[in-house]
């Protein structure tokens, strides 16, 4: 099984996350479930150069890109995390294994107290994870999306006392081949 690497949000890799992010399947399970622009992408990319509290990346199983991964509010305690498989071809474990990568790079920084989610509440698959490492909601909010359709947000928050709890929880949920591609994940700059 190859490894998986993350590398950031560029120019290089616009037309793929364009092209994920403006799917319907992920624009269903967004807030800004509008189309976005290449334009308005490339303005979010020069932003995110002076903004050091944002990190998104795409993550590639060997060769392939695979998803999107994204940090908001790093440097405080409370860091919200976030992903969207991009690939239509069915990866076990990979959502497992994200959520394992997101602990391991936002609990590295000392100043992190905790790992957030917000998930739409009709986005059953990392809801039932969330249940399955026995975290449990922390409130939920209705939102309206760009669309002007009214959402509901389920928020999740995993503190780092049960850090090791969780993470070994969600390594007993992970195949036996995406442990072994997590064991040889790395990050491209």
């Amino acid at each position: 099984m190859p490894g998986l690497t993350w590398v950031p949000f560029s120019d290089n890799n616009t037309e793929l996350v364009l092209g994920w992010r403006n799917s319907p399947r992920v624009r269903a399970n967004m807030i800004d479930d509008s189309v976005i622009s290449a334009a308005s992408h490339k303005a979010f990319l020069r932003a995110l150069e002076t903004d050091r509290s944002r990190e998104y990346f795409v993550v590639y199983l060997g060769k392939m890109p695979v998803a999107a991964l994204s940090f908001i509010s790093l440097g405080q305690p409370d860091v919200t995390w976030g992903c969207y498989i991009g690939t239509e071809k069915m990866v076990p474990g990979l959502f497992v294994a994200l959520f394992i990568i997101a602990t391991d790079h936002v609990f590295a920084k000392p100043e992190t107290s905790a790992l957030c989610s917000e998930i739409v509440s009709d986005n059953m698959a990392p809801i039932k994870f969330n249940r399955f490492l026995g975290l449990k909601t922390t409130g939920s909010y209705k939102r309206t999306a760009s669309s002007g359709s009214e959402i509901e947000l389920c928020c999740y928050r995993l503190e780092r006392p049960r850090l090791a709890e969780i993470k070994a929880k969600a390594f007993t949920a992970m195949p036996s081949s995406m442990k072994l591609a997590y064991k040889h994940w790395n990050t491209e700059n």
